[in-house]
């Protein structure tokens, strides 16, 4: 999948949050950071997050031979039941006037699967799963609120990605293991937008890129909700979070190791606003 035919769903939930507030916004109370009082948001959140994409691995048939293989990921809704043991997510976000921070911490750890062929000569078989945590640390500044009570965030920040893979392999009837874990980090830069649409109910759309060859190849994301205030300190979120990662090891060719998967899905959570 291209690049381009990524950032479509990226393009159509940001035109969607826009559009409907600009149809829906009004004047009164609200939920956007107002003043320069200090203001907290803690949300728990449960994002179904299906994952799809390659695992790079290195697998040695005989002593002192080694093979790359390529093997495929495709964990979607239907199969996170079973494939998805367990997973954590938390946004947080501190803001005082027009600066402010976010934190969005995402964890999941996958189950091993049905055992996949990738060779037959030599014969190899694996059976995969992962854990994939990724961390997001953001400073925002508001570029501007007033256009029907919405606003507009510049984004600048890092990402800690650490995957630990579970691979079993089975070459020639002989079973080998591959679990030890990686860490990268990225800068990235992003943008977001908030707004009020009508009564009690408000959304937001951010979108974030980086990567850029410093920790790894690339990554971007989206983080689109809609939500309701349920009182004045409690919200309740509906929306959907996307992360794509494109990361491989410093060693070239075999030896090396590589992820490449986009993580998707729901997300429903609960705020607390003090």
């Amino acid at each position: 999948m291209t690049t381009r035919s990524l950032l479509r769903p990226a393009m159509a939930l940001l035109l969607l949050v826009l559009c409907a507030g600009t149809a829906f916004a009004q004047t009164g109370d609200s939920t956007l950071p107002a003043g320069n009082e200090w203001q907290f948001l803690i949300t728990p959140y449960w994002w179904n997050s299906g994952i799809k994409g390659d695992i790079i691995a290195t697998v040695e048939p005989e002593e002192g031979v080694y093979q790359q293989v390529t093997i495929p990921v495709d964990i979607g809704f239907t199969d996170m039941g079973e494939a998805l043991k367990y997973g954590l997510s938390l946004h947080a976000e501190v803001s005082k006037g027009a600066w402010g921070g976010i934190l969005d911490i995402n964890y999941a750890k996958y189950a091993e699967g049905t055992e996949t062929r990738l060779s037959y000569d030599p014969e190899v078989w694996v059976k995969s799963g992962m854990d994939l945590m990724t961390v997001d640390l953001l400073g925002s500044y508001r570029l501007q609120k007033s256009l029907n009570n919405s606003m507009i965030e510049a984004l600048v920040g890092l990402r800690y990605s650490q995957w630990t893979p579970d691979l079993l392999f089975t070459v020639d009837g002989d079973e080998q293991q591959e679990t030890e874990s990686s860490s990268w980090v990225d800068p990235l830069v992003g943008m977001r937008f908030a707004t009020n649409f009508a009564g009690e109910f408000y959304g937001s759309a951010r979108i974030e890129i980086g990567g850029f060859g410093v920790g790894s190849d690339f990554t971007w994301g989206l983080h689109g909700i809609v939500g309701y205030r349920l009182t004045k300190m409690i919200d309740l979120d509906l929306g959907y979070r996307y992360i794509s990662l494109d990361w491989q090891s410093e060693a070239a060719g075999v030896g090396g190791r590589g992820l490449t998967v986009v993580q998707s899905g729901l997300l429903l959570g609960v705020g607390f606003r003090f």
